[in-house]
């Protein structure tokens, strides 16, 4: 079972897959586009809210308030 901390870890571990100067993912695989997508959803300006939950051996994560 992952750990918060191995959560964590995985969604940092996303900005290496994200070109900021381009605003998407800086490969075309499937795993590099879900990588970007993962870490972005987390660092979007117009967030305004975020929860997180745990159900069995997922960390979830809902995001609020973006347009």
């Amino acid at each position: 079972m992952a750990t918060s901390g191995d959560a964590i870890m995985d969604w940092y571990n996303g900005s290496s897959e994200y070109d900021v100067s381009k605003g998407t993912a800086k490969g075309d695989s499937v795993d590099s586009k879900r990588k970007a997508k993962n870490y972005t959803t987390l660092v979007w300006k117009a967030a305004t809210k975020v929860g997180f939950g745990v159900e069995g051996s997922w960390v979830v994560a809902w995001i609020c308030g973006v347009k």
